[in-house]
């Protein structure tokens, strides 16, 4: 927290730490892709071992304690990610990375636990600190031992390519597999005898809300979710047909451990499980194939997804209706001046811009946009992905032809910046400072009560 002057008098609560998103193969631009996420901030011995947490980083199969990872104090300043903006050779490389990596998921799922229930949360095994071996053998496995106090992470050798190479897979960079283990072990925390003998629904349970887990800390990430989903990063909207249920169901964001399934099985996208797949109708309960726990697990996963499928299709066909009834009866308009195109939209939201931009002629003039008047305040639905796309004129260099855009609006009255709603939406912002010479009236002075901007029409 800092004080009037700006200065720090008490520590952070938090701090942020650099993870791979999902697993190596999920990739954007060829990049892997990753988020900085908060977890709960703490002095680290070397490790990184914590109050709650101990990464110990031993190879069983190969006999070696590997290098610990240091993770910076944050009594002297700032906590510093050691990690952020590195290389994939290093990400996938250095076992200081993996132990970061298998540490920051693992305590924020613990913290996600511990938020929603009001209290903290026991492991299941004794004593306050779960060991993490991220490394522990060489075998395509992760699991939780509660004898052992700890969750073992393997790795193993993927089918070669099409060139015969091969490379090294590993369970601990999978931000499915650490937190499926994870839950395994706050679960047996909160229901411990949930683990003993007998029928398949108690085991099934358990791996049933573990893939729950893992599947809804992905959706906890809104900019590796739009990354996931329009194969792009730092975009200010997701264009709707990818919010099609069948396109949802068919996404990354709906598939556990892509990686590992791929490679178990030689099968290329492939993930380890796909439940949401599952087709209904079938007497699964009774099925003879459906009595081991971790598919038994599927079916309460597949139910759950697809009752949120269900319910989010229900809210987008809702908000498609008022959009219509309200800000979709606006105007677009473009005028054409001398050799200059300007581009007016009043408050049209997408229902507008779906109708005007499945018109190819229309979407030919939009291209030649030279000034852009951004819509409805730079509001979440103002400004399409695909409308933004189609600007030839944006740019991240300066230069006489760049797109001008220009915005009306005063931030932290509508919506909510951690539902990503808030006017203007951040991304968006960002977006049109980057690629136009943007001017926002949240740039005006005090005394100011306009901006001029001039635009050579010849």
């Amino acid at each position: 927290m800092r004080n009037v002057k700006g200065t720090r008098h008490s520590l952070r609560s938090t701090r942020k730490l650099s993870i791979i998103a999902q697993d190596p193969s999920v990739r954007i631009g060829g990049r892997i892709v990753t988020a900085s996420i908060d977890v709960p901030a703490e002095e680290l011995l070397s490790g990184p071992r914590g109050y709650r947490v101990a990464v110990v980083d031993y190879d069983v199969t190969a006999n070696a304690l590997y290098q610990t990872a240091d993770l910076p104090s944050g009594l002297d300043g700032e906590y510093h990610d050691p990690f952020l903006d590195a290389p994939d050779g290093t990400l996938l490389s250095d076992p200081r990375f993996h132990a970061q990596n298998v540490y920051a998921v693992a305590m924020r799922i613990l913290a996600r636990f511990e938020f929603a229930l009001g209290r903290r949360v026991q492991w299941g095994c004794e004593g306050h600190q779960l060991n993490i071996l991220p490394h522990a053998f060489a075998e395509p496995n992760a699991f939780y031992s509660r004898d052992d106090r700890s969750l073992f992470f393997g790795y193993f050798e993927s089918f070669p390519d099409k060139q015969d190479n091969t490379h090294t897979v590993f369970s601990c960079l999978s931000h499915d597999v650490i937190a499926h283990e994870t839950t395994h072990a706050i679960l047996d925390g909160l229901r411990s005898r949930y683990l003993e003998p007998s029928s398949p629904d108690q085991g099934a349970f358990h791996e049933g809300l573990a893939d729950v887990v893992a599947l809804l800390s992905v959706f906890a990430l809104p900019d590796v979710v739009g990354a996931a989903l329009d194969g792009t990063t730092g975009t200010a909207l997701i264009d709707q047909e990818l919010l099609e249920k069948d396109k949802l169901a068919n996404s990354v964001l709906f598939r556990l451990a892509d990686e590992m399934g791929q490679e178990m099985s030689g099968v290329r996208g492939r993930a380890l499980r796909h439940s949401i797949m599952l087709p209904p109708g079938k007497d699964y309960m009774n099925d003879p194939d459906w009595q081991e726990v971790h598919k038994r697990g599927e079916l309460l996963v597949a139910a759950m997804l697809r009752s949120r499928r269900l319910r989010a299709d229900e809210m987008l066909r809702l908000v498609r209706i008022l959009d219509n009834v309200l800000n979709n009866t606006s105007l677009i308009l473009l005028f054409r001046c001398g050799s200059k195109s300007l581009l007016f939209p009043g408050d049209a939201q997408i229902e507008n811009w779906s109708y005007a931009l499945s018109q190819a002629a229309v979407r030919e003039k939009l291209k030649k946009v030279d000034l852009y008047k951004v819509g409805h305040h730079g509001s979440l639905n103002a400004t399409p992905k695909s409308l933004w796309d189609l600007f030839d004129q944006k740019s991240d260099v300066d230069s006489p032809d760049r797109l001008q855009s220009l915005m009306s609006t005063m931030a932290h009255k509508h919506g909510d910046e951690e539902r990503r709603t808030e006017v203007p939406r951040q991304t968006l912002v960002q977006a049109l400072d980057r690629q136009s010479a943007f001017f926002t009236t949240q740039s005006l002075k005090e005394n100011e009560l306009f901006h001029e901007t001039s635009l050579d029409l010849s």
